[in-house]
């Protein structure tokens, strides 16, 4: 296998796969560029197999002229490539998600107005890039062991490598007469340089780009977004648990009333949900001991069928207890739920549809694996930084151990049924993925369940980051926001992992910003104004 430098320099410029298509913007402010990449599966190996990637360009140009009907008419999208305004490359969260352009309205309005240009791009195997990684797709290998073979090529190290390979196409696109590329060196790129905005997931990949390409880059600004670029997935899970230790607190202290209920509802469900393994041959698990009983969701759409409410997957609700911004909060959700169930069980002793409905809204059940099982299956693996460090063991399920020795409240997680543990407070989890979500997310995810088992006991991960390097960085500028409160990405992890970047500064997030202020909307622009170094 080739060195790991040589596939960070012998990286090709993505193919345009088709000439890029123009729509108009929020308000028909800014047109839109549609643009698509071809990119190789393995960019060690690039004939065995295409990846096509999405991506949406924002700008401003008279270049793009359109009809009063707003249809667009015959630009020279040639003249868009080469108009030397400079890039803002938004790199999302995830992983799993998709990039749209329209998911952070004032992101684009800052930027255009500042004389950049944003591209969005859906990363492989998510969004429009294809193919996206699901159900179907994975079914073309025969074995598990050929299926997380495959998912493993989705993790950062390669999506930097796609925007590396885009950077180069689009260098090449905007220079006519590009210089000779010299031997056993990258192609030079010309002058276009990213400047990078990652937020949460997208600061990992920011890193890991810093770490072997800098010269690809002019700055990097982060919100959330400084990864735990020396922590191996237990130390990071133990770190995050004690936030969401804090936060559950923090819930029973607002609703102390609910922690009788949760108990209830929960043992409900274990015991006396009306469906179980030994019904009708129901085989949609291979690990019955840790399901009890459960409730079959009603499916909202074709990819939702086959989502199970399960005492365990009930209380992995917690991952909203971090969402403190949007109305109503995250516990203010939880509450209401559990108020519903319980109100169910007093009158009847069964949950109601409306019930299971509240529980599978995306608002409160947040994870959505049954639309982005990539998130369940590499959401460890992006904390395995490779053979020579921390992540040089395998991750095996590193959130469900930290979590067990975490505190008595999370003894569900041992099998789903605590009725020998005292009695005490049940504490939703967090930010964790656990083995029996891929059983209980629904047909699309549950495909997964043996290659995320493969996946689980893999050692041979490639390095994520070049500490000696990122130390010495002193030619792109990072500016990265953490936020106290963060439930997702630890504060003190955060700021030791800008202590090891060179020319990093660290912005305190203001009172009341949060690991998502970068998207919401009254909050986007100052912000950017912090990061950028406005305000």
């Amino acid at each position: 296998m080739a060195s790991q430098s040589s596939t960070w320099h012998s990286i090709q410029p993505a193919v345009m796969a088709k000439k890029p298509s123009p729509n108009m913007g929020d308000n028909g402010d800014y047109s839109v560029m549609t643009l698509r990449f071809e990119v190789p599966l393995d960019h060690v190996d690039p004939l065995r197999e295409t990846l096509t990637l999405h991506a949406e360009l924002p700008n401003q140009d008279a270049a793009v002229p359109y009809h009063r009907s707003r249809k667009p008419l015959s630009p020279s999208w040639n003249a868009i490539l080469r108009r030397n305004k400079p890039y803002i490359l938004y790199l999302c969260g995830g992983p799993g998600d998709g990039n749209k352009h329209l998911r952070i309205p004032g992101l684009n309005k800052f930027a255009l107005e500042r004389g950049y240009q944003v591209l969005y791009v859906d990363y492989r195997g998510t969004g429009k890039s294809q193919p996206v990684v699901d159900a179907s797709t994975i079914s073309r290998f025969r074995t598990a062991a050929a299926q997380a073979e495959y998912i493993s090529f989705f993790r950062q190290d390669n999506i930097a490598r796609d925007l590396e390979a885009i950077r180069l196409c689009l260098a090449n696109s905007s220079n006519p007469r590009p210089r000779p590329k010299p031997k056993h060196h990258p192609p030079p790129g010309g002058d276009l340089k990213w400047t990078i905005i990652g937020q949460s997931f997208g600061g990992w990949i920011a890193l890991t780009y810093l770490s072997f390409l800098p010269t690809s880059l002019s700055a990097i600004y982060l919100t959330a977004g400084l990864a735990p670029i020396t922590k191996s997935p237990t130390e990071v899970y133990t770190a995050l648990y004690r936030r969401v230790i804090a936060r559950n607190e923090d819930y029973y202290r607002l609703y102390p009333g609910d922690a009788p209920l949760v108990r209830a509802i929960a043992t409900h469900i274990f015991h006396h949900g009306p469906k179980g393994r030994e019904d009708d041959n129901d085989t949609t698990t291979t690990n019955p001991a840790t399901l009890g009983r459960y409730y079959p969701l009603p499916p909202s759409d074709p990819l939702s069928r086959g989502r199970l409410l399960t005492a365990q997957s009930f209380l992995t609700l917690g991952r909203v207890f971090g969402d403190d911004a949007a109305q109503p909060t995250g516990f203010e959700r939880v509450h209401r739920l559990v108020q519903c169930m319980a109100s169910d069980l007093d009158l009847t002793g069964v949950l109601s549809r409306d019930a299971l409905a509240m529980y599978a809204h995306r608002s409160v059940e947040s994870f959505r694996l049954h639309r982005r099982p990539l998130y369940a299956v590499l959401h460890e693996a992006i904390y395995l930084h490779g053979s020579d460090g921390p992540g040089a063991k395998p991750s095996a399920w590193a959130a469900l151990r930290a979590g067990l020795a975490a505190h008595p409240g999370f003894s569900w997680l041992r099998d789903g049924d605590f009725s020998g543990d005292g009695g005490g407070r049940l504490f939703f989890s967090g930010e964790m993925i656990f083995p029996f979500m891929l059983a209980t997310g629904g047909d699309e995810v549950r495909a997964f369940g043996d290659a995320a088992e493969v996946l689980s006991l893999k050692r041979d991960w490639e390095r994520l980051y070049d500490l000696e390097r990122l130390g010495g960085n002193r030619e792109v500028r990072v500016r990265a926001m953490a936020f106290e409160s963060d439930m997702y990405v630890d504060f003190g992890v955060s700021r030791e992992t800008g202590g090891l970047v060179g020319s990093c500064e660290v912005v305190r997030g203001e009172d009341g910003w949060g690991h998502g202020a970068l998207k919401e909307g009254g909050k986007t622009g100052a912000v950017l104004g912090r990061l950028f170094g406005e305000e």
